[in-house]
């Protein structure tokens, strides 16, 4: 099973604003010469004595080297000690560990893989509150990741279809890559696998380099993405800045039991913030986009070997009121993926849903411009349904119409 990851993280909750707005939006806290031999020339005693520093600042060099080389070898020994092996383990009360291990704890558990597989970022969390209403009952964040709004909407009684979903807050492409090689496998693989994607998943999340993000972290040392390195870590400052945070052990953080629910009832309304993009964000031609479609183009290449369907869904968003030109951005942006979508993968099963400008949303359906509500993550499952019956991207006997 290809899941070994090393969890040797503290937490102190996401600290970065675009991700805490999600989870408190949505829940209640309830918490990197050879030169050929000639003689030498007749020596003086000064530069005897410049040789002679000279070679001792070489020795010491070179034996800093060794040494960090050795530190990060034991490092990384010890590490390998923390594993799934204990995702079978009853929870302890309060049990805190980084969101990824959660999210394969509860993939790995299962008896078989879900006919769908849902990944996304915050701007989702609507379904996950939709889900609650469905369930009629209290969901925890790390605990639950069935989207039973989703199963609703596309099956009849006792048929069986199930859907997991894995929405977190601030998520990347190159994050869902490291998900979908770390957890699919031959014996355990959906039949289709959905990307509800927004341009904030191809631009970084206000991340330097993709192999920062907390997600990328765990689960390429689940499983080795060693593929993705020079896109992951694209020059040298984040390549060392990569070793010097895995040297020492840099913590990723860690939610847990109980300290995020999704309620039944979420009477939240629409509110208009801040600028929803940093503009950091609002960079098209940034480094960041080229590297994250390139992991795009990857990760969807990994699925048609595997022979597993993908729906790419272009997730909705209210049109900001004040500040139109961030609107016109945006737009821009999710044109320019979905004509990379249709141009490079129209050839395989492959499906494209597109929901950037779609009528049926409305600002009773979000939270603010970018982050779905209660009553817009019901209405998502619903459309998503719809379109997944139509196109007949599941088995005949797994979907009913609505």
């Amino acid at each position: 099973m290809p899941a070994i990851c090393v969890l040797t993280f503290q937490f102190s909750l996401v600290d970065e604003s675009t991700r805490v707005v999600w989870l408190s939006r949505h829940v209640r806290v309830i918490d990197s010469p050879t030169g050929r031999t000639r003689s030498a020339p007749r020596s003086t005693p000064g530069k005897d004595k410049r040789q002679s520093s000279l070679s001792a600042a070489l020795v010491v060099f070179l034996a800093t080297i060794v040494l960090a080389a050795a530190f990060l070898a034991v490092a990384r020994m010890v590490r390998e000690q923390y594993t799934l092996s204990n995702i079978n383990d009853p929870l302890k009360d309060g049990q805190a560990e980084p969101i990824g291990w959660w999210i394969a704890r509860d993939f790995l558990r299962q008896p078989k893989a879900s006919n769908i597989v849902l990944f996304s970022n915050s701007q989702l969390g609507g379904l996950r509150a939709a889900d609650a209403k469905t369930a009629k009952k209290q969901l925890d964040f790390v605990l639950d990741h069935r989207s039973y709004s989703v199963e609703k909407a596309l099956s009849s009684e006792g048929n069986g279809t199930t859907v997991f979903i894995s929405s977190q807050p601030g998520s990347n492409v190159s994050d869902y890559y490291a998900m979908v090689n770390a957890l699919f496998s031959d014996e355990r693989k959906p039949e289709l696998a959905v990307f509800a994607l927004a341009p904030r998943d191809f631009m970084g999340n206000g991340l330097d380099y993709p192999g920062d993000s907390q997600y990328y972290r765990f689960f390429s040392r689940c499983r080795s993405a060693a593929e993705l390195n020079d896109i992951a870590y694209p020059d040298w400052q984040s390549k060392s800045d990569s070793l010097i945070k895995e040297t020492f052990d840099y913590q990723i953080p860690k939610v847990r039991t109980k300290q995020f629910v999704f309620l039944p009832s979420d009477k939240q309304v629409y509110r208009e913030t801040a600028v929803p993009y940093s503009t950091k964000n609002w960079q098209i031609d940034s480094p960041m986009f080229t590297q994250e479609l390139i992991v795009f183009d990857s990760m969807l290449a990994i699925l048609e070997r595997e022979n597993v369907k993908v729906l790419v869904v272009l997730l909705p968003f209210a049109e900001p009121t004040n500040n139109p030109g961030e609107a016109k951005v945006l737009a821009l942006l999710q044109r320019k993926l979905q004509n990379h979508a249709i141009v490079n993968h129209s050839g395989q099963d492959f499906s494209l849903l597109d929901l950037s400008r779609d009528s049926r949303f409305n600002k009773d359906d979000f939270l603010d411009p970018i982050h779905l509500s209660q009553n817009g993550g019901d209405k998502f499952a619903k459309i998503v349904a719809e379109f997944i019956r139509v196109h007949k991207l599941l088995q005949e006997r797994t979907v009913s119409r609505i």
